[in-house]
């Protein structure tokens, strides 16, 4: 593709592939070859634009993917380890059952309570290290002799302001991408993810355990990086390469929310039972009540 210059005339040809074979199309001469060679170079331009901007795209969605897949494993492997200890085996990779003849180590409530770790202490606190997040690793199938280990760090108070940390790390990033270096758009979100770690953790009272924090700090995380790819994916296309790429990563990341709400779910039904008695009002006896209170006899 190009300008030719013969007997002081200029002409132009464009080549186009036909199954195995080039061909080269004959356009125009004089006035009509340069226009048309203009107009090629500015559509080798536009291409070459729209190639560059859909590259930044992919690169900013594997950014956001990354970004909440880092945290999600982290508080999934938790969550298996706190599984594990309670005395629980995944069945067929799909349900969480009571093992039978296994002794559970110790009850959710007792593995170690919420961080409070906020927005005023977290520049005070420490990103958890790489030999306990190497720790934590292997508490999967392949590390049981790890779970011991888990569940000592998690009653650290110090490891527990580092969980924190690490999941408010990465909900800043995460909400950074989203708000694009508005301040009041970020405070806004911000204030919404608290209202809906506060909303998913209110089935377990004042004082939810480790366990259960984290797996609503992984709903929370995994729903800005849903909503992240949401908002990338709506931009107007410059080429559309890359759309299916786009949907791929959008669903790798609703895959991961999906199974974060099923943690969050599983956790809440370990939680103690309150143990209801029936009883002979007629006698005086006392009432229990659904919140655990015991009032006297009417």
């Amino acid at each position: 593709m190009g300008l030719e210059h013969r007997n002081g005339r200029t002409y132009f040809y464009r080549s186009r592939r036909v199954g195995e074979l080039v061909r080269r199309e004959y356009v125009g001469s004089g006035y009509v070859a340069a226009l048309s060679a203009r107009w090629d170079e500015i559509e080798r331009d536009r291409r070459g634009f729209a190639a560059w901007q859909e590259a930044e795209r992919g690169r900013e969605a594997d950014e956001i993917l990354a970004t909440g897949a880092a945290f999600d494993r982290l508080a999934d492997r938790v969550f298996r380890a706190v599984m594990h200890l309670t005395g629980h085996t995944l069945h067929k990779r799909s349900s969480w059952r009571r093992t039978r003849g296994v002794r559970a180590v110790a009850t959710i409530q007792e593995m170690g309570a919420a961080p409070v770790t906020g927005a005023t202490t977290r520049s005070k606190c420490e990103p958890l290290d790489t030999e306990t997040q190497a720790l934590i690793e292997q508490s999967g199938p392949s590390g049981p002799v790890a779970y011991g280990a888990v569940q000592a760090l998690m009653q650290n108070p110090k490891q527990v302001e580092a969980l924190g940390f690490t999941a408010l790390t990465a909900r800043v990033t995460l909400i950074g991408v989203l708000a694009k270096k508005d301040p009041g758009i970020a405070a806004v979100l911000a204030a919404q993810c608290e209202h809906q770690t506060r909303t998913l953790l209110a089935d377990s009272g004042p004082d939810p355990s480790l366990a259960e924090w984290m797996a609503a700090a992984r709903v929370v995380n995994n729903w800005l990086t849903v909503h992240n790819l949401e908002a990338l994916a709506t931009e107007p296309p410059a080429g559309g390469a890359t759309a299916g790429a786009l949907d791929r990563r959008l669903t790798q990341a609703e895959k991961r929310l999906h199974a974060s709400l099923k943690s969050l779910a599983v956790l809440r039904r370990l939680r103690k039972p309150i143990a209801v008695t029936q009883v002979n009002i007629a006698k005086g006896g006392p009432l229990v009540v659904n919140n655990g209170t015991t009032e006297g006899s009417p």
